[in-house]
């Protein structure tokens, strides 16, 4: 056990990394749950589709609104403590959530109120959490092994056993994933509280880049192309919120599945991202071997068949299908999105803007979710739940005109 052990987490990371890495795995599987577990919860006590979007919404929306208040807050308070404090608070959230859903006396709007006060604390969390690795990892082929185990830890915990496991737990009481939830966290901080971290460490930013989605966003405005480009983004980005916000909805109406075939829906498209990053870098010799297979072209064709793929959805009944239907969009998505990033890069590189106009873009594709949850609401109350998917598929088709027209320059 113990050599199965450090080939999982090497012993020479030392204990403190090794703390970290399982800390880190346990609030993975812990986000895991939560992808199924909050819609699921909500969508047993509403039939109103814009009150699930807004859930995932209000979820979203710390992240966008508080991320810079967040990091600047990690650069003043010691890390350790503000993950541990943050975590905890998550967990007694959960905690509070799982006994109120097991009394049966657990209204939407206190669901929703959750939703926002975790997603804040988990924003906290989130941006003291990064510069952790650094400072207790100085070695940077060490680094290296440690960023594998966590990006490991996503694939199987965030996308693809989490969701499964949570949507499992639902089957005998809405209370036990969030029971299970705060289980699992409170067992992330007790080995968070024992890591060894020093006090702030992070000096201030230089002075042109102290802002830097505000000068990302003055360097998209001036570059019509590279903001054709950004604005294809945040439509795709938008377009898959609003049915993914909704895919419990989705699953029980359209599809007829209960809570295990809502979680392997979810877990088909994590299974189509992942399949996503070993076909990307396949694309590049392709595009090589054939000249006119520009990466813009391939971005067209990638957009065009994600609406071809939303619309799909639209119209399915079938539920084997629209798994696969939402594993080649999740393929489609990854491919897309790195071939437009690169792009992008390529667009910035000459003037240095490409770091700053990389925040400025993070911090639009954060708004286009929440707009498109929001969106695909609304849709739903109106049209019915498959209105947002053909939806999404418009939305698609005209960002495919306006990147067609410019994608000449780019």
């Amino acid at each position: 056990m113990s050599i199965l052990a450090d080939r999982v987490v090497p012993a020479l990371l030392g204990p403190d990394a090794r703390r970290l890495v399982v800390a880190t795995w346990l609030g993975q599987l812990t986000d895991g749950l939560a992808l199924v577990s909050a819609p699921l919860a909500v969508a047993s006590l509403t039939r109103s589709p814009f009150l699930v979007a807004l859930a995932v919404a209000l979820h979203r929306l710390p992240v966008l609104l508080l991320s810079p208040y967040a990091a600047l807050l990690a650069d003043l308070v010691n890390r350790r403590f503000l993950v541990v404090t943050a975590d905890a608070a998550r967990a007694g959230v959960l905690l509070v959530l799982a006994g109120l859903l097991a009394l049966g006396v657990a209204p939407v709007a206190l669901l929703l109120l959750a939703m926002a006060g975790l997603g804040l604390l988990e924003t906290v969390a989130d941006s003291a959490r990064g510069p952790l690795l650094p400072m207790l990892v100085r070695d940077p082929a060490a680094q290296e092994v440690v960023g594998a185990r966590l990006d490991g830890g996503f694939v199987l915990g965030t996308q693809l056993g989490g969701p499964v496991l949570g949507a499992l737990l639902f089957v005998p009481g809405a209370a036990v994933p969030f029971a299970v939830q705060a289980v699992v966290l409170a067992g992330a901080v007790a080995l968070l509280s024992r890591l060894r971290v020093p006090g702030p460490s992070r000096g201030p930013l230089p002075p042109g880049v102290r802002h830097p989605v505000r000068s990302g966003l003055r360097r998209i405005a001036v570059d019509p192309h590279l903001s054709g480009l950004v604005l294809v983004g945040l439509a795709a980005q938008a377009a898959w919120a609003a049915g993914w916000s909704l895919l419990v909805v989705y699953a029980a109406q359209q599809l007829g599945l209960h809570e295990v075939g809502f979680g392997l829906l979810v877990a088909a498209g994590a299974a189509g991202g992942l399949a996503g990053v070993v076909l990307r870098p396949l694309v590049d010799p392709l595009a090589r071997a054939l000249p006119r297979l520009t990466p813009a072209r391939l971005v067209l064709a990638g957009l065009a068949l994600e609406a071809v793929g939303h619309l799909t959805l639209s119209r399915l009944h079938t539920p084997w299908i629209a798994a696969a239907t939402l594993a080649g969009l999740g393929a489609l998505g990854f491919v897309a999105a790195d071939l437009a990033r690169d792009l992008r890069r390529r667009r910035t590189a000459a003037d240095g803007t490409s770091d700053v106009v990389a925040a400025a873009s993070t911090a639009l594709g954060l708004a286009a979710t929440v707009a498109g949850c929001l969106l695909g609401g609304v849709l739903a109350e109106i049209g019915g739940i498959s209105t947002p998917y053909a939806g999404g598929a418009v939305l698609l088709a005209a960002a495919l005109v306006l990147l067609g027209r410019r994608s000449a320059a780019l």
